[in-house]
């Protein structure tokens, strides 16, 4: 008797450990609202993106450095967090615009209207010789002068720019709408701004006749931008991941245009290939009939 409940503890740990091993970390899964709360990435890649602009062919370094935030939720869905320094821009107009205490905007501040219009951050997917795999931007709130492909009301719709092979957010939807290309079938999961989480889950409410934002000391309001996206990379192999454009109209530095210097992928942390997990997980099967083989010879001996 004591030998078979030996037997069954020991399956009991074989199976507990590949099943700790096949499922994904739901407890550090990142979660796409357009904010990154402490330890949301913490089993990721965080980068220091280097950020500058071109003049006459050349690119510029500036002051001021975001941040790329990198995780898998899952086997193949990565989970993507870019923050812009505070420095270049922020979440802050009317008269709060020029109260941030390091960074506050020059001259009269910045109206409300300005984060209605171009601001956007687009994204490169390529494999490992630079071939490009996806292209996709992602506006921060609203773009009026794209095609009038849109679904939705308000500033809770996409719209959909199939000339440039994008398609470009509007809002806060969790639904991402097809483009009629194959490449762009189920590829993004989930989209989020932290300026539509201020709207959703923060509560605020302001529009073209508000005058001043929250103010930088309300610990409710963020005002870093943040773009947030899931992506399923299951056909991406060997690939990196590409920051091609941070557009801001306008900017405190009164530049539009940011990236990392050219050609400067950033990697994805690495995960357990398919293969490798099924190697482990046969290991750990075939350790424990091996071990209820030699229980059965040692239960016939006695």
């Amino acid at each position: 008797m004591e030998v078979r409940k030996r037997q069954n503890l020991i399956i009991i740990a074989v199976l507990a450990a590949i099943a700790l091993i096949c499922a994904p970390n739901s407890s550090t899964a990142a979660t796409i609202d357009g904010i990154v709360t402490s330890g949301e990435y913490s089993n990721g890649i965080i980068y220091d993106v280097d950020l500058g602009y071109m003049s006459d062919g050349n690119w510029v370094d500036v002051d001021a450095d975001g941040k790329l935030y990198l995780d898998w939720n899952t086997i193949n869905q990565l989970a993507v967090a870019y923050e812009v320094p505070i420095g270049i821009n922020d979440n802050y107009f009317g008269t709060s615009s020029q109260l941030h205490p390091t960074a506050p905007w020059p001259g009269s501040g910045r109206d409300y209207g300005a984060l209605e219009a171009s601001d956007m951050a687009r994204f490169e997917f390529q494999d490992d010789i630079g071939g490009v795999l996806l292209t996709f931007q992602m506006d921060y709130f609203r773009d009026p002068n794209l095609p009038d492909q849109t679904v939705g009301q308000g500033k809770d719709k996409y719209q959909i720019d199939t000339t440039k092979n994008s398609f470009v957010m509007f809002g806060g939807s969790t639904t991402i709408y097809n483009p009629g290309t194959a490449e762009f079938d189920n590829t993004i999961f989930d989209m989020a701004t932290s300026l539509m989480w201020n709207y959703s889950t923060g509560g605020y409410t302001f529009d073209d006749a508000d005058q001043n934002s929250p103010t930088p000391d309300d610990p409710n309001y963020v005002g870093k931008i943040i773009y947030e996206f899931l992506i399923d990379t299951t056909d991406f192999n060997g690939f990196g991941l590409l920051l091609a454009d941070s557009h801001h109209s306008p900017s405190k530095l009164e530049i539009e245009s940011f990236s990392p210097p050219p050609d400067t992928p950033y990697d994805p942390p690495p995960i357990p290939e398919p293969g490798t997990i099924f190697l482990l997980g046969t290991g750990l099967i075939g350790a424990g009939l091996t071990c209820r083989k030699r229980f059965r010879k040692l239960r016939t001996t006695l």
